[in-house]
Formats: C-alpha cells, structure tokens, sequence
C-alpha cells in the first residue's frame, strides 16, 4: 500500500510541474500551460515552411475591432522543429509553446498552444507558391472565426522601422 500511494503522489508530482511550463527567451512568463513541444507532421508543406526564421503579421483583420487590427501589426512567431514556439510583438518577446499542423475539410490547420492561456489559436493556413507570404485564417476553436492576417516571412525579428512605423 505504501508504494502505491508513493507512486501515486511522485505521479501527481511530475504531471503538476510539467503542466507549469513557461517561456524561455526574455523571461516570458504567461501564467498559463501548454503541451510539451512534439515534432510537427514533416508531410505538411507548412510544416518545413513555419519552422524556419521568423512569421510576421504584415495585415491582421479583427472584424468590428479597428484598434485590436491596428495593433496585431509586427506580431511574430518564431516556429522551431522540434514543436516549440517563441511569440512577441516587435522587438519583445511576449510567448512561448508549441505548434502543430494537422488537417481538415477547410484546409491545412496550425494548432498554437501558447503559455499565454488567452493567445492559444488555430488557423486555416495557405502558403503562396514562394513559401514566403502566408494568410491566416481563425477557427471556432477558439472563437477566432472572422480574424484573418497575412504573415510574411522575415529573416530576423521584426522592427517598426521596417514596416515604416519610425
């Protein structure tokens, strides 16, 4: 009896501190939780085309909320192979977590699970033909449906001075 309520307490243990995860770069701290990073699905052209350098959010459409889509612009992500994300806006890095790709009837779809509990999305994504331009578009997963954006492909972490903004 004494080891099955040892095994049992060092279980709960280890489910707790791995439910706790934060961010990594810049002490990015959401307060919430995400899965452990898994490699994405390498069958996905998507999937080759995220995990490389950086996502900017060029054009972000928030229906009926000009200020929230004023705002989104310089938004990034910074898709990593082996599953993990880092997030910011600008020069800032704001979140971290993991990623994956899957797909449905509406089209190939990029699962965001950020330690930032009120940042976890999901879009149906397309490329262009360069791999260098993607539109996004949000689900009902997470009562995105009507957000839409076009990320572009940067080689370094965005800067306001790029998008003309200084």
């Amino acid at each position: 009896m004494y080891r099955i309520l040892s095994l049992l307490v060092i279980g709960i243990l280890l489910v707790s501190c791995n439910g706790e995860q934060t961010g990594s770069s810049g002490g990015a701290r959401g307060g919430g939780s995400f899965m452990a990073p898994i490699p994405p699905n390498p069958n996905f052209r998507e999937t080759s085309l995220l995990a490389r350098d950086y996502w900017v959010f060029e054009f972000y459409v928030v229906p009926n909320d000009r200020e929230a889509s004023k705002a989104g612009k310089g938004r990034w992500y910074k898709f990593k192979p082996d599953g993990s994300f880092e997030s910011g806006h600008w020069n800032k890095v704001m979140g971290s977590g993991s990623w994956g790709i899957g797909s449905r009837n509406e089209g190939t779809v990029l699962h965001i699970d950020s330690n930032v509990d009120t940042e976890d999305s999901e879009f149906i994504i397309q490329a262009n033909a360069s791999g260098d331009e993607m539109s996004w578009v949000g689900t009902t997963t997470y009562d995105q449906s009507g957000l839409m954006l076009k990320a572009i492909h940067l080689l370094t972490q965005p800067t306001k001075e790029q998008f003309g903004l200084e």
